[in-house]
């Protein structure tokens, strides 16, 4: 074989190749009555299959065995994303699992260390979602995707910070990404 590249070079000089790689992927295979569903199904299992289920929600969204909603309201803090995202999950959250909450609306770019740590404050959150890396910078130049990174960074920094500092301030941490 090492003997036959010399001149497999030579014959395909001038002319186009295309290199093939060729890798096994399992996928299921499409119904004939209903093509397009089957990658779909797949993903959707392995999607539900991957999301970590607290016990705290299946209490919530199951009851008691008598059927009462059982009590555990959550307190929930929100560095929310400028497109509102945060907020639609809250109010798609099942009923009876957000107890207060308290929705940071100012971008990354203007919050301030101290009204992080303000926000955060003295109380022991039960979760505490972090939002702002689904900001876009206000444009596509590198200049303005670098500052919003950075502040984001930065606000991360400190936040994880601040929990730290304030033994018990959060019980789980969601960072939601791109």
């Amino acid at each position: 074989r090492g003997k036959d590249v010399p001149q497999l070079t030579k014959d395909a000089t001038d002319h186009m190749c295309y290199v093939v790689d060729w890798f096994n992927e399992n996928l299921p295979l499409e119904d004939e009555g209903n093509p397009g569903v089957a990658l779909g199904a797949l993903v959707c299992r392995t999607i539900a299959s991957t999301c970590h289920r607290s016990s705290n929600l299946q209490q919530h969204t199951m009851g008691d065995k008598n059927g009462a909603t059982i009590s555990g309201r959550e307190d929930v803090l929100i560095f929310a994303d400028r497109a509102g995202l945060c907020q639609q999950a809250v109010a798609r959250a099942p009923h009876g699992l957000v107890g207060s909450t308290k929705i940071v609306t100012k971008p990354a770019t203007a919050l301030t260390v101290e009204q992080l740590e303000a926000a955060v404050g003295t109380k022991s959150w039960d979760l505490i979602v972090f939002g702002y890396p689904l900001d876009p910078p206000r444009t596509n130049q590198v200049e303005d995707i670098i500052f919003q990174q950075s502040a984001v960074d930065k606000l991360a920094m400190v936040l994880l910070q601040t929990l730290l500092k304030r033994d018990g301030a959060c019980k789980r941490l969601a960072v939601l990404t791109h």
